[in-house]
C-alpha cells in the first residue's frame, strides 16, 4: 500500500477517533486521566496481540533509553491533555486546533533531526496556519477556555513524540514498536497516579467499554 493510501486511512480513522473521544468525554463524570490510562493500556494489549501474531520483536531499549523515555512521557502526557481537551471543546474545535501539532513536528524535525527547512516546508507551514484560521472562522469564533491550553499541550507533546518516532522507526519493528508505544505511556500514567486504578469501574459498563475498544481499534 502506498504512503498516500496509508495517510488517507490515517486521516479517516483519526476523524472517527475524534468523534469517539468527544462522545466519551461528554459525560459529566468522565475522568480524562482514567480514560487516558485505559486507552493506552488497552491499545497496547490489542496491538500487542497483533504484533505477536506477526512476530513480536523486542525494541532496542538499551541502545536508545532516552528516546524510549521520551516516548513514554510525551505520549502519556499528550493523551491526558487530549482527553482533557475533549472535555471542554467540541470535536470540530479540537480537530482544527490540533493542526498546530504539524508546526511542532516541523520545528523539532529541523532542529533535532537536521531536516532542511526548504521553500516547500515554508509554504506548507503557511498553509497549515491559514487553514486553521479559515476553518475556525467558518465554524464561529472558538471560545478561549482551558480546552485550548490542553490542545496546545497535546500538540507540543505529540508533535515532539512524532519526531522522536521518526528517529527510532528505522531501528525497530513497526508493529512491536507501536504496541510498546501504547503500553509504556499507560504504565507511566499509572505510576504517576496509582489511585487511578480505583476509578476504572465505569469500564465495566459494556457500552462504555465498547466505545473505548472502537476508539482503540481506530
Amino acid at each position: 500500500m502506498s504512503w498516500i493510501a496509508l495517510l488517507l486511512c490515517a486521516v479517516f480513522l483519526s476523524a472517527l477517533s475524534s468523534l469517539l473521544q468527544r462522545v466519551l468525554m461528554k459525560a459529566d463524570k468522565s475522568d480524562p486521566f482514567a480514560y487516558s490510562v485505559v486507552f493506552q493500556i488497552l491499545g497496547g494489549l490489542v496491538i500487542g496481540a497483533f504484533a505477536t501474531v506477526k512476530g513480536f520483536v523486542v525494541p532496542p531499549f538499551a541502545q536508545y533509553p532516552i528516546n524510549f523515555l521520551l516516548l513514554t512521557i510525551l505520549y502519556g502526557s499528550g493523551t491526558v491533555f487530549l482527553f482533557n481537551a475533549y472535555k471542554y471543546l467540541e470535536a470540530s474545535e479540537v480537530t482544527i486546533l490540533t493542526s498546530v501539532r504539524s508546526i511542532v513536528v516541523i520545528a523539532t524535525a529541523v532542529f533535532l533531526l537536521g531536516e532542511a527547512f526548504n521553500f516547500q516546508k515554508v509554504v506548507g507551514t503557511f498553509l497549515i496556519l491559514l487553514s486553521v484560521f479559515l476553518l475556525s472562522k467558518n465554524i464561529g469564533r472558538i471560545k478561549f477556555n482551558k480546552g485550548i491550553l490542553y490542545v496546545l499541550g497535546m500538540a507540543l507533546c505529540y508533535g515532539s513524540a512524532i519526531t522522536n518516532d521518526a528517529y527510532l522507526l528505522p531501528h525497530v519493528d513497526v508493529f512491536s514498536y507501536t504496541a510498546v508505544g501504547f503500553f509504556l505511556p499507560g504504565l507511566f500514567l499509572v505510576l504517576v497516579k496509582p489511585k487511578v486504578v480505583l476509578q476504572l469501574k465505569p469500564f465495566l459498563n459494556t457500552k462504555i467499554f465498547a466505545k473505548m475498544l472502537a476508539l482503540v481499534l481506530c
